[in-house]
């Protein structure tokens, strides 16, 4: 496996922030939970409806959360969303519905993206922890070592506070990556209005300093 020889991973100045969508919605609009957000539609319109839902959610992100993104060369390569613990994440879906909502992706992909939020919220701890929503990396970038390195940065970021570190995957291959950093499997959730998608949730107990 190739590794970038040196990442360094910096919050997010927002004149980058359309290239962060662009590489979120490029990591992430084949991926199982866009195609059964949005089943039935071409791979350039499923792009852009991802597009739209990304940007939603990085702009929430830049005003209550964290946004990470290493950049090469000046372009951004990967983004990542995370949330630090005592800071209260407000709903996807209340700011879809007074947003973008069903006028730009659709009433059935935002009722389904709602019933997600449900289910993913329903199976978060209640104690504080770091919660890292999101990453994504550029496709020619896997590989690379970007996503180990979000991933460092947020369990770092954890360990200071002396609290775990919290994430999902739908992605059943990523559970082995996750182990490789700490992370155990806490339960899996079978979600039948997503055609069986497994949801995996995922914590990292902090390190002793």
């Amino acid at each position: 496996m190739k590794k970038t020889a040196h990442i360094s991973i910096e919050n997010l100045n927002r004149r980058h922030l359309p290239d962060a969508v662009e590489v979120t919605a490029q990591a992430f609009c084949h991926s199982d939970l866009a195609l059964r957000a949005f089943p039935k539609l071409d791979d350039e319109t499923r792009l852009r409806r991802v597009r739209r839902v990304y940007r939603s959610v990085m702009e929430i992100a830049l005003q209550r959360g964290r946004v990470f993104v290493v950049r090469n060369a000046g372009r951004v390569t990967g983004a990542a969303v995370a949330y630090p613990p005592r800071m209260k994440k407000q709903s996807l879906v209340s700011r879809a519905l007074s947003g973008f909502g069903a006028l730009t992706i659709g009433p059935g992909p935002t009722m389904r993206y709602a019933a997600y939020e449900r289910a993913i919220r329903s199976m978060q701890p209640d104690s504080p922890h770091w919660y890292l929503f999101f990453l994504g990396v550029t496709p020619s970038e896997h590989g690379e070592g970007v996503g180990s390195a979000f991933v460092r940065h947020v369990c770092r970021l954890a360990d200071a506070d002396r609290v775990p570190c919290y994430l999902e995957t739908t992605v059943a291959e990523q559970v082995a990556f996750y182990e490789k950093h700490g992370f155990v499997v806490q339960e899996k959730m079978p979600l039948k209005f997503m055609d069986g998608l497994v949801v995996h949730t995922m914590l990292r107990q902090p390190k002793a300093a």
